[in-house]
């Protein structure tokens, strides 16, 4: 299949075994899933098909494909939009297969790239903030930020959206039954993944290069990319993994509500020190914790009372922790 797209042409073709080694540099992935999981997650999208084009060529993998593939070219940087996500949908496939990979070394390694945490970086950056909200990062948004394209106006213009999200039928079958409006949203999605990394660094690099005469600017920061990744990349994206495996593995943090829980945490605290205060209780004072004990016993309060109060500012002092750890990923 020969698709122009982005000033490009590029043929894409299914990729076997026998074809060998066929990238020596970077390349993009993008994955296409089943709808089940994607509003999830603690559950990863079934993996159907995926393109993944080097600038030049261009191929389709299908599940029985991908572990050879990346066996193949496990030495390859990538770059995926949402890389979390679609490392874990590729542990899941190949965990069900019983393949011996690890996904995440190339992130060990630095040698992956995400263009969702790279936008967001570049928005705090230039911008104050992470693009945390609705739709604000997706495959989409960037598009049309970064390469004036888009995405539902390509050359299936209103069926698009609607493709990118309805696989689920073409599971288990061969690239040559899917229907060619479907391998062309794949294709051009990779390829478009594959142009947005270079338009977001360049941008990066352009910002850090007019930076220079900034209060505050480090000198040798340019330097520390290499170690770090531009604005830090590298180690968001260690902690995104993270942050996903801990959510998968049952401690859900809420990164979209942590704002508002973190305003009413911070009220009800600020009320409860004003009733301490009221009853000549400084709960800031040093010894504070004994001294509060202290004054429940003469009370005569209840010790289910005094471990309930004890859980419930050490429930406090959890979240708290949780939300400047989160504020420290995404703003640091």
């Amino acid at each position: 299949m020969q698709i122009s797209f982005l000033d490009t042409i590029a043929n894409f073709q299914p990729w076997k075994p026998e074809l060998g080694q066929v990238y020596q540099n970077l390349y993009s992935i993008h994955i296409a899933t089943s709808n089940i999981g994607l509003n999830h997650p603690r559950i990863a999208p079934v993996y159907i098909l995926s393109g993944v084009y080097d600038g030049k060529h261009g191929y389709f993998l299908t599940r029985e494909n991908v572990y050879d593939f990346m066996t193949i070219h496990q030495d390859i940087e990538i770059i995926f939009h949402d890389a979390p996500s679609n490392l874990a949908m590729l542990e899941c496939l190949l965990l069900r297969e019983e393949k011996d990979i690890d996904v995440y070394r190339l992130i060990d390694e630095n040698r992956l790239y995400d263009t969702q945490l790279l936008h967001r970086l570049f928005m705090l950056a230039s911008e104050g903030h992470t693009a945390r909200g609705e739709d604000e990062a997706t495959l989409e948004r960037c598009s049309q930020d970064y390469l004036q394209i888009p995405l539902a106006m390509t050359s299936i213009a209103p069926q698009r959206n609607e493709n990118r999200l309805s696989f689920d039928k073409w599971l288990g079958r061969p690239p040559q039954e899917i229907e060619p409006e479907y391998l062309r949203s794949l294709a051009e999605t990779a390829v478009l993944t594959f142009h947005l990394k270079h338009e977001i660094l360049g941008r990066i690099w352009n910002l850090l290069q007019g930076s220079s005469s900034v209060w505050g600017y480090p000198p040798g920061i340019m330097n520390q990319i290499w170690k770090f990744g531009y604005l830090t990349h590298h180690i968001q994206l260690k902690g995104a993994v993270a942050l996903k495996k801990v959510t998968e593995n049952g401690l859900c943090v809420d990164l979209d509500s942590t704002e508002s829980l973190q305003a009413e945490l911070d009220f009800l605290e600020l009320e409860l020190k004003h009733q301490l205060l009221a009853k000549g209780f400084n709960p800031d004072g040093k010894g504070s914790s004994q001294a509060l004990q202290k004054q429940l016993k003469k009370l005569n309060a209840s010790i289910h009372f005094i471990v309930s109060l004890k859980l419930i500012m050490e429930r406090m002092s959890l979240h708290r922790k949780l939300c400047k750890s989160w504020l420290i990923m995404n703003h640091s």
